[in-house]
């Protein structure tokens, strides 16, 4: 699985993967904390890393926050996410980090307004685009736009069902 995200003016994208039961980071994939310059398109994950997950696993769901760069804590952000990447071996340590993500990002999930809803060809002023792409898929019939400011991060949400 790859996502493909693009931005037309310069943010931050957080892409983070959580199971639907227990909003345990999934399939043991690790928040990303991504860059995007204006119109300038990025892959994730990069080559040669791949996301792969089993067929019956549980549902999960693939989260994308478009972040302006003043958006207040978005340095906290950054340092939790670099933290997480570059934690090995402690359990109990791994899940009060992935509490901490979770409780960072609540406030963005809480906020329907700010969750893509609507379709892909729909007219923004400012956001950026999500393409989900795995092989062959058609990724420009299914993506998807949010609207994003430094006070409101846009949301797009990708559901696996485990099927």
């Amino acid at each position: 699985m790859a996502i493909y995200l693009d931005a037309n003016t310069p943010c931050v994208a957080l892409i983070a993967a959580f199971t639907r039961s227990d909003r345990q980071l999934a399939n043991g994939w690790k928040p990303l904390l991504i860059e995007l310059e204006e119109w300038e398109a990025q892959r994730v994950p990069h080559k040669p890393q791949v996301w792969e997950w089993n067929e019956g696993g549980e549902p999960f769901d693939v989260q994308v926050f478009f972040l302006a760069r003043e958006t207040q804590g978005l340095g906290k952000l950054r340092a939790l996410v670099k933290v997480i990447n570059g934690a090995e071996g402690d359990a109990t340590l791994a899940r009060l980090q992935e509490r901490q993500l979770r409780d960072l990002v609540a406030p963005w999930l809480a906020d329907h307004g700010a969750i893509a809803s609507h379709p892909a060809n729909a007219p923004a002023r400012i956001g950026g685009t999500v393409r989900v792409a795995s092989g062959e898929f058609p990724w420009r019939d299914h993506a998807r736009s949010v609207n994003f400011s430094a006070e409101r991060p846009g949301v797009v949400t990708f559901r696996h069902d485990g099927r």
